[in-house]
């Protein structure tokens, strides 16, 4: 689930409700994955997804992130390259991300929007990473 990353904008200034998007994870050969659930680009407009690592040091790793159809994540310190990145299919929104399988952490998932006036804002999710159990997916099934 979501909370609000800055204190710069208020809930009333996400195009999504709190607690309207969750984040799946998930796992390919090479790299973890998130699936956006609850979130539609038609109601939201174009958006900047994005992913970390914690590893046990509490150090960030892996810090990326990656525009939706139409949208920008200028500023943004760390934009994802082709293959890695958002994938939409059918309106779900997953992110291939540059954190390699097996890595051992804590995952966050935000959903971002860089506006332009070098402040961003955004929600963020987080959860342990569990490798041992999370589920494997297909990378060629998040692309229509």
């Amino acid at each position: 689930m979501f909370g609000n990353e800055s204190g710069v904008a208020g809930n009333d200034d996400l195009p999504f409700d709190l607690g309207s998007v969750t984040a799946s994870w998930y796992q390919t050969d090479t790299n973890y994955v998130v699936v956006y659930n609850g979130l539609n680009l038609e109601e939201t407009g174009p958006l900047c997804p994005g992913n970390s690592i914690m590893l046990p040091t509490m150090v960030f790793e892996h810090i990326s992130n990656a525009p939706t159809p139409g949208g920008s994540c200028e500023g943004a310190p760390a934009i994802a390259a082709a293959p890695l990145g958002v994938h939409v299919c059918q309106g779900l929104v997953s992110y291939v991300t540059e954190i390699p399988s097996g890595t051992e952490g804590t995952l966050y998932a935000s959903i971002e929007i860089y506006p332009g006036t070098g402040t961003n804002y955004g929600a963020t999710g987080m959860t342990e990473a569990d490798p041992a159990n999370m589920p494997v997916i297909d990378p060629a099934i998040l692309d229509c």
